[in-house]
């Protein structure tokens, strides 16, 4: 352990992990560190491994096609070339997600982050790193309801049955029923408008 910059530095297992001395912190009903007003330093958890990007090849796709099946998500279309994925300094894949050119628009598709990886931001290093890619062109995804806060925050907006692009109608159909039955959840269509 090392104290530096306002930052604690603890190695566990093989991963550094950085914890920000913050003023008035306390444990939320989730776990999660959020503020509070008491004037004392506490410590919360962020990502300090290094993340790096690269396209998948095709020693990616049986991992890829594992934790899609672990999601309960559709393994249609896995084609190593549109796929981009998070991987940290030994090599590891963290997570992954694909861009598919559709009828005027990207479809972000199949994004997933290792269970064992989760609220440590390479989701949305990730997603930030899929929409850099789309070359501001607009990006539609279909996901689960409780999922529309995170994309939210990158500038997603839901759309309405009626607006839903012409290529996603059948998957929204059909994928409403798997939605429910899998996640117990509204299956949604969001979309980022091209910038």
């Amino acid at each position: 352990m090392m104290l530096h910059d306002g930052q604690l530095k603890v190695l566990t297992g093989q991963y550094l992990h950085r914890l920000n001395l913050t003023r008035c912190a306390r444990p939320s009903r989730r776990g999660v560190w959020q503020s509070v007003s008491r004037g004392r330093l506490c410590a919360s958890p962020t990502l300090s491994t290094r993340l790096d990007f690269r396209k998948a090849e095709q020693s990616d796709v049986p991992v890829i096609r594992r934790m899609i099946f672990q999601e309960s998500m559709n393994p249609l279309g896995i084609k190593p070339e549109r796929f981009t994925v998070a991987i940290d300094e030994e090599g590891s894949l963290l997570g992954f997600g694909q861009l598919e050119p559709k009828d005027g628009c990207i479809e972000l598709r199949s994004m997933v982050v290792d269970t064992a990886h989760r609220r440590r931001g390479i989701g949305k290093g990730l997603l930030r790193k899929l929409l850099e890619d789309a070359h501001g062109q607009e990006v539609v995804l279909t996901t689960i309801s409780s999922r529309v806060p995170f994309y939210s925050a990158e500038g997603f907006e839901r759309l309405q049955l009626s607006e839903v692009p012409r290529f996603l109608l059948f998957e929204v159909v059909a994928g409403t029923a798997v939605a429910r039955i899998a996640a117990g959840e509204e299956l949604v269509v969001l979309r980022r408008k091209a910038l």
